[in-house]
């Protein structure tokens, strides 16, 4: 038990440890927080193609082997087109596509409306007597027009020629019965999943513009955009009668300033269009799924330290 000279001491040591508390709170500098944005646009350089390739078969053996013939087809169909066939990659194999996707979901809807109608199971609800697995294949087409508007042309007829080449290899594809009747069920019922323009179909090129800027570039607008937040810092502080005597903290990237610029995201202090093909892994490289300028937007969020304008007078 304490008796009352320690509770004493213990009471003054705690009220010193406040006290030192309170000076060291009151010794820690003001802060003002800005953020600078740079932006560089760039004209597409590269046609990206992206295609989802489909094998169906029996058993997953055979489905695979049908996946691997039109992967085959395709690489030979790209390389014919001119296609930069150092870029081509193939994804892994899948059970799961966009296609099996859309079809579960149009017999979830069919099935949810046959429970409300009380009718009998349409045959095309039956679990499938097939497999179908998946790859995408991705493979690039460098731009070699002058300007804008010749690789504009370049684009537009590449594109016709790519769309009309079957690259994946589907028509005059059987179609599974199940699937099929399935089809059959969804328009019986009013309900086609391509009319929302959410889903596309098997075998579907799916484009992206790509371009790239140099190491350098990136470095001087980091530069740029630190230079403005340090600029805005100063601006601010001077309007409350103080000034930016160093640098606290700062960091790229700063989601608040861009709130309403849904399609983009931050990659190493770059904000870049995110396409319907995969997230670029570069930050040297920005990508967009419409023929346009292609902006790079750098943003820098920094702390500055301030003080009373007048304290070098006291």
């Amino acid at each position: 038990m304490l008796n009352m000279r320690n509770l004493g001491l213990w009471a003054l040591a705690s009220l010193v440890a406040v006290a030192s508390i309170g000076q060291s709170h009151a010794a820690e500098p003001a802060v003002i927080k800005s953020n600078g944005t740079h932006v560089l646009n760039r004209n597409p350089t590269e046609l990206k193609l992206s295609i989802e390739l489909l094998g169906r078969g029996k058993t997953l053996k055979e489905a695979l082997s049908k996946l691997k013939e039109k992967q085959t087809a395709a690489q030979d169909m790209v390389q014919s087109l001119g296609a930069e066939m150092e870029s081509l990659t193939l994804d892994a194999p899948t059970t799961t596509s966009r296609s099996s996707e859309m079809m579960e979901k149009m017999r979830e809807v069919i099935q949810q409306r046959v429970r409300n109608s009380g009718g009998p199971t349409p045959e095309g609800l039956k679990v499938q007597d097939s497999l179908t697995v998946s790859s995408k294949l991705h493979v690039s087409w460098k731009l070699e027009g002058e300007d804008v508007i010749a690789r504009l042309s370049e684009v537009t007829a590449l594109k016709k020629k790519i769309e009309e080449s079957d690259i994946a290899s589907v028509e005059g594809e059987e179609i599974p019965l199940a699937e099929q009747e399935l089809m059959e069920e969804a328009e019986a019922f009013g309900y086609n999943s391509f009319s929302s323009g959410e889903e596309v179909k098997p075998g579907t090129p799916q484009f992206s513009y790509r371009t790239s800027i140099t190491p350098q570039e990136r470095r001087e607008a980091l530069k740029t955009a630190f230079a403005t937040a340090r600029n805005n810092a100063e601006v601010l502080a001077a309007a409350a009668g103080m000034k930016v005597t160093g640098l606290k903290s700062m960091e790229a990237g700063g989601t608040a300033v861009f709130a309403n610029m849904q399609n983009y995201y931050r990659y190493g202090g770059g904000y870049r269009e995110e396409s319907d093909a995969e997230v670029e892994a570069d930050p040297l490289q920005a990508a967009s799924p419409k023929y346009a300028e292609i902006p790079f937007v750098f943003v820098i969020s920094a702390q500055f330290n301030v003080e009373p304008a007048d304290s070098d007078s006291k």
